[in-house]
């Protein structure tokens, strides 16, 4: 048996800190990343579903803070709850200056509430990090613990995700490389899942 999460189910799509799930016992697992950086499918293919993390039909089209819950499960069948945060992407041009200004204010009301144990930034490695992903680490950094993670590795040649991934890891500063996942072809889904249940140990 590997690492794997069972259970997932949606729980609700927050627009106002009200609506924010209650139980704080439960460790948080913050999604980030800009506008199709393929959020949606990897957590579609962490849950091991297609359909229950909904892919905007456009980038940016989706505003409020998803809220989902699941059962982190390691080799030995033990079991720890946990709830995944996707939070709305960032920088897409062809949302509203207001609806981004909006979006911004959620964000800011979550990771300012304290309650987020831990984040992963989703960065697409043939992209490159812009300066928003850089800045949106920051941020995630300066309220608690963040990881990258790269998104659609399949896409880029296997000659050049090496070069691609040691130029990113020095522009961001990181102590190792970050974890390869394509949603499409699998990669990296049980190795990031194995992450997730060693950065939950404590919460």
């Amino acid at each position: 048996m590997s690492f794997r999460i069972i259970n997932p189910s949606f729980l609700i799509g927050a627009v106002r800190e009200a609506q924010f799930p209650s139980d704080e016992a439960t460790a948080e697992i913050v999604v980030a990343g800009r506008s199709n950086v393929g959020k949606s499918s990897l957590l579609n293919a962490l849950f091991g579903t297609r359909k229950l993390v909904r892919v905007a039909d456009r980038p940016g089209k989706t505003q409020e803070l998803n809220f989902f819950s699941a059962d982190l499960v390691n080799p030995a069948d033990e079991r720890r709850a946990v709830r995944f945060v996707d939070l709305p992407g960032y920088g897409y041009a062809r949302v509203s200056k207001d609806q981004q200004r909006e979006m911004s204010r959620r964000i800011n009301r979550y990771l300012s509430a304290g309650r987020h144990r831990l984040a992963i930034l989703l960065i697409d490695l043939k992209r490159g990090p812009s300066d928003q992903d850089l800045a949106a680490f920051d941020g995630l950094c300066d309220v608690g613990y963040a990881e990258v993670v790269i998104t659609k590795s399949d896409q880029l040649a296997r000659n050049k995700r090496r070069p691609a991934l040691d130029a990113l890891q020095m522009r961001m500063g990181l102590a190792r490389p970050p974890l390869l996942t394509s949603s499409t072809k699998g990669i990296g889904i049980s190795a990031l899942t194995e992450r997730l249940w060693s950065l939950t140990e404590d919460a």
